[in-house]
């Protein structure tokens, strides 16, 4: 039995007497609809060109298979900026713990915006190590990676940062000093 003869099959159960039954079938339609697509895009991430690759990642971040999460990991290596970008934002949503390892590996990359996409990223975890990976970001030369940990220990509300938090409300830059003190304002006691 294929695709073809499985759909006509659930079809026709659209239509049953039973509420529970026409739910099911329609449950199970959309699965089997939804595969093809996906092994496409798959397709398309892995061998597409810059553009397609980036427009399948971006399709792929709004899917919640196994599939697409392994093919979003896979992306978030790969040649260009802007599709390690979109799979980096796409792990983000999930904040599958199979991901914490590879977005860490992303806050050594050489692209600042990577790395305050992974910082974004990591600060949707609930590990234990995350506020002092981003205390320790805290003395970076980059302000954008800075700042972005001040937004990531705030939203974490990560109550360690207080002292380090509290010494960039004298810095020279204005918006270092706004982001010190919204990160403050949301520290935990």
């Amino acid at each position: 039995m294929g695709y073809k003869e499985r759909k006509t099959a659930l079809v026709i159960l659209l239509k049953d007497a039973n509420e529970e039954v026409r739910k099911s079938a329609a449950k199970a339609l959309e699965k089997i609809e939804v595969k093809p697509k996906l092994e496409l895009l798959i397709k398309a991430a892995k061998e597409g060109d810059k553009l397609t690759r980036l427009r399948a990642v971006y399709a792929l971040n709004e899917s919640e298979t196994e599939e697409a999460f392994s093919q979003l990991m896979l992306s978030a290596n790969d040649q260009e900026v802007e599709v390690r970008a979109a799979a980096i934002k796409g792990l983000a949503r999930r904040a599958d713990p199979r991901s914490f390892g590879a977005l860490l590996q992303k806050l050594n990359e050489t692209n600042v915006s990577l790395r305050v996409l992974a910082i974004d990223a990591l600060s949707k975890f609930k590990d234990k190590n995350v506020g002092d990976i981003m205390i320790n970001l805290l003395s970076e030369k980059n302000l954008e990676v800075v700042m972005a940990a001040m937004d990531a220990l705030g939203n974490l509300g990560e109550a360690k940062a207080e002292g380090p938090l509290i010494q960039f409300l004298s810095h020279q830059d204005h918006r270092v000093r706004g982001r010190a003190a919204l990160a403050l304002g949301s520290l935990k006691d």
